[in-house]
């Protein structure tokens, strides 16, 4: 998703907006959201509630799930297993654009293949046991949005420091009575 609208310079500036004041990081004078955030983050909240019930309630994100497109319309992106449901919603988003709707709900509803590395890595998962009524996650979207939105890249010591190679992932899962960390 965010390879695929980050690809297309016009698609990243139609799909980027600036924090509200209730959303924004006083850190920062400015602080935006990306399309590719929020899908980013809605596919896997979306795909960690269908494993459990237990923890779809308790699955939080950085970024808020709600556009407001040019029209003054306020909406709110959810997942489901069907790819026209999505691409409907992304219409309401991007104002029609079917083709840029068609394209994202395509990305959203791929099968993802993971290495072998990984897939052995996610395996090791299935050992640990959690009690799923202590468990919150805590999504970061895309971790570097602002070096996502510029694209590029800078290296120090061949080692990446801005630019669209620094932006990743980052999902943490905590205990909820303690909030310490688990896993992430």
């Amino acid at each position: 998703v965010a390879v695929a609208i980050r690809e297309k310079p016009e698609l990243l500036s139609l799909l980027t907006e600036e924090k509200g004041d209730g959303e924004k990081n006083a850190k920062f004078a400015q602080d935006f959201k990306t399309l590719a955030d929020v899908l980013i983050q809605e596919i896997v909240r979306y795909q960690l509630s269908k494993h459990s019930s237990l923890l779809s309630d308790r699955i939080y994100g950085e970024e808020s799930n709600k556009f407001t497109n040019s029209k003054g319309q306020e909406v709110t992106l959810l997942l489901n297993d069907r790819e026209e449901d999505t691409r409907e919603t992304l219409e309401k988003v991007l104002e029609g654009d079917k083709t840029v709707s068609c394209l994202l709900a395509a990305e959203v509803h791929a099968t993802v293949n993971l290495t072998a590395s990984l897939e052995e890595n996610l395996s090791k998962l299935k050992d640990i046991e959690l009690d799923l009524t202590r468990v919150g996650v805590w999504i970061d979207p895309i971790d570097g949005t602002s070096h996502y939105i510029q694209g590029g890249e800078t290296l120090l010591d061949g080692y990446p420091i801005k630019g669209i190679q620094v932006a990743k992932v980052l999902i943490g899962v905590y205990d909820t009575d303690t909030g310490n960390p688990i896993i992430g």
